[in-house]
């Protein structure tokens, strides 16, 4: 699996956890319901500064490997 794979996996993961819909998180994260559905597919080029954000209102950290 790719790493953006990956990353949106555990968003889409994460976020189901929580008990949130996509609605919720892009409110939360200053996003539009699209960018969430893009991250969460791992499709498109959302930007940095959204999937921080997506993964800070779920409690996720992103490591740099």
């Amino acid at each position: 699996m790719s790493d953006a794979l990956s990353v949106a996996a555990g968003i889409r993961s994460a976020r189901k956890d929580a008990g949130i819909t996509q609605e919720d998180l892009a409110h939360l994260a200053g996003t539009s319901v699209r960018t969430v559905r893009t991250i969460e597919t791992g499709t498109g080029n959302p930007s940095l500064q959204a999937v921080i954000a997506v993964s800070n209102v779920l409690g996720l950290h992103l490591t740099v490997r």
